[in-house]
């Protein structure tokens, strides 16, 4: 899974705002994520799995794998829902 060609991640007064960017031009923010938000949406950026989603969760957070795929699958549905990745 990853972002979708166009889509940028940007913070702006401590926002964490997707915004669809075409020919250098940025919409309205498509949506907004807290920092752990941002961070999964780094590592997709790099085209990274949930699998690999899950385990940076376990790791910085402490909880367990799990809960993290939980996390993840979850948040990846809202990802999709706003049309945001692809796979």
């Amino acid at each position: 899974m990853r972002i979708k060609e166009g889509y940028v991640l940007c913070e702006s007064a401590g926002n964490n705002i997707v915004f669809r960017e075409e020919k250098g031009v940025r919409s309205a923010g498509v949506l907004g994520l807290n920092d752990t938000g941002a961070l999964l949406w780094k590592m997709l950026e790099q085209e990274s799995d949930p699998a690999a989603l899950a385990l940076r969760l376990c790791r910085d957070f402490g909880i367990t794998p799990e809960r993290a795929k939980q996390d993840v699958i979850a948040y990846l549905r809202m990802l999709i829902g706003a049309g945001v990745v692809e796979e």
